[in-house]
C-alpha cells in the first residue's frame, strides 16, 4: 500500500473545473495509453471519484446513470462504473481499491452497480 494518504473527492461532470477535467482525462489518457475523449463523450455526464495524493491527481473512477428494463417490464436504476484508471506510476499501491470502495458507499439508491468491461 501507498505510505501516503489518498484524499478521495467525489464531484458531479458538471462541477469540474476546466483544469480538473484536464487532469482527469490526461490521467486517463496515460492509464490507457491511448486517447480516452470519445470515451467521455461516449459515457456522458456522471459522478467522478477522484484519488488525490499530495494535490496530485492519481485515480478516477466514475458512474452514470442508467435505465434498465428486466424482460418482465421491471425498471431498475443502474449505476455503471466507468473509467477507472490509476496513474501508470502509482499503479499496485490500492487507488483504484480505495476508490471502488468510496464509490460503493454514493450508490444506496441505485438497484444495481455494474463495472463497465474494456478489452
Amino acid at each position: 500500500m501507498n505510505s501516503r494518504a489518498l484524499d478521495v473527492r467525489v464531484v458531479a461532470s458538471a462541477e469540474l473545473t476546466p483544469a480538473t477535467r484536464a487532469h482527469v482525462h490526461a490521467l486517463c489518457n496515460a492509464a490507457y495509453d491511448e486517447d480516452t475523449a470519445p470515451f467521455f463523450a461516449d459515457v456522458g455526464a456522471g459522478t467522478h471519484v477522484l484519488g488525490v495524493v499530495d494535490g496530485v491527481l492519481v485515480a478516477h473512477a466514475m458512474w452514470v446513470t442508467r435505465a434498465l428494463e428486466t424482460s418482465n417490464g421491471l425498471a431498475l436504476t443502474a449505476a455503471y462504473v466507468e473509467l477507472v484508471a490509476t496513474h501508470p506510476t502509482q499503479q499496485r499501491r490500492g487507488h483504484a481499491s480505495e476508490l471502488l470502495r468510496r464509490l460503493v458507499d454514493e450508490l444506496p439508491l441505485f438497484d444495481l452497480a455494474a463495472l463497465s468491461p474494456s478489452d
